[in-house]
């Protein structure tokens, strides 16, 4: 009976240590899903958008999608996005440089643009680009995209176009002026727009697609300036004042058939089925789970920036960048006039050099993308 009794204890001992192991263990696991749902907690977004955006009540879990599946789903959502955001900043970025196709056929003469004048209608476009460029971007946050960004592409369209109507030097600084206040919009609305969409790592590729419609844009504006040439005297008007209305109506249904086609957020893209809904939104969730911000705005937020070093690098290297590529975009034309070739043809000539560029920029996005590490595009 004893050495029963003690096996028995024995056993009840170690069937109680296992027990309290199991416990312990049990615990543990809860304790990691506790943080991990704390974390998650912490991360996600209290706006009322945010909310919707990436709230798990209102979407199904994510589905488990194969390799092959989740790259069609990724090809989807490109097709329904990038085109039309490419075709906007593509207009965007003619409307804003054909001034320097304009110079080549006539429109020094007839403005009496003497002296300095040129130089200062190009200046007053950045200087009110700059100036709107933040402010444009939080009141995106109060408006749709699909709303928005379309909307300042029409304004933009109709400014260009009314460009090409000025009699004078006043009237063309400006007319300039408003259209540096009309696009300041676009482009930091669309990194914020893309942000929502994509996870960091499949980002630089959208982004080098987007910015090739810049690069692609000094390319159409020589071939589209070499066409109007041809224009010129048509009801009256010279051929600078064609470019300007031609380009700036082509604008105009641009941003019409934007405010059709271009959707707002993953969580109302309807052309998703809820499974692929519930899986981008899923994606993007966890992805951003290192920010740890809403998306309201507080002057702590633009004070952070101001005071960020890596903020002011970054904006000095883009400087760097941005300097030569509008010397070469408001200028080349009449660069290549100046090595002898006619109005027409150097129009024709300021082609290629976007052709290579815009393949350039492309390569540099997908690279960056495939190696998931920007820093080093960068630097290169």
């Amino acid at each position: 009976m004893g050495g029963v009794a003690s096996t028995t204890m024995i056993s009840t001992t170690k069937t109680s240590s296992r027990s309290r192991s199991l416990s312990n263990d049990t615990m543990e696991k809860d304790a990691i899903e506790v943080v991990m749902v704390e974390k998650a907690s912490s991360t996600a977004p209290s706006s009322s958008r945010e909310l919707a955006y990436g709230g798990d009540d209102t979407l199904p879990p994510p589905p488990v999608l194969t390799a092959d599946e989740e790259r069609r789903l990724w090809r989807k959502i490109d097709w329904h996005i990038i085109p039309i955001i490419t075709i906007m900043y593509l207009s965007s970025f003619v409307d804003r440089s054909n001034i320097g196709n304009a110079k080549l056929q006539g429109l020094l003469t007839q403005l009496d643009l003497t002296g300095n004048r040129y130089n200062i209608a190009l200046t007053l476009w950045f200087l009110s680009y700059n100036a709107f460029a933040i402010p444009a971007n939080l009141v995106l946050k109060k408006f749709r995209p699909s709303r928005w960004l379309p909307g300042i592409t029409v304004l933009w369209g109709i400014t260009t176009t009314l460009m090409g109507l000025v009699k004078n030097y006043p009237q063309l600084v400006g007319v300039r002026t408003c259209l540096g206040i009309a696009e300041a919009g676009l482009a930091p609305g669309v990194f914020f727009y893309l942000s929502m969409w994509y996870p960091r790592h499949m980002l630089q590729t959208r982004m080098a697609m987007f910015w090739g419609g810049a690069t692609l844009a000094g390319a159409f504006s020589g071939l589209l300036a070499f066409v109007i040439s041809f224009m010129a005297g048509t009801a009256g008007l010279e051929g600078w004042a064609w470019i300007f209305i031609i380009e700036g109506m082509a604008t105009v249904v641009v941003g019409i058939v934007a405010f059709f086609v271009l959707v707002d957020f993953p969580d109302t893209a309807r052309f998703l089925t809820p499974e692929e809904r519930a899986f981008v939104i899923h994606r993007k969730k966890y992805d951003r789970s290192s920010v740890g911000e809403d998306e309201q705005f507080a002057v702590r937020h633009v004070w952070a920036a101001l005071t960020d070093w890596q903020v002011w690098l970054l904006s000095l290297i883009n400087m760097s960048v941005i300097t030569p590529v509008y010397g070469i975009s408001l200028f080349l034309p009449s660069i290549i006039n100046g090595f002898g070739f006619n109005a027409t043809i150097s129009q024709l000539l300021t082609v290629p050099p976007y052709v290579v560029g815009t393949m350039t920029v492309v390569a540099w996005g997908v690279w960056s993308d495939r190696i998931q590490r920007a820093y080093d595009t960068i630097l290169d």
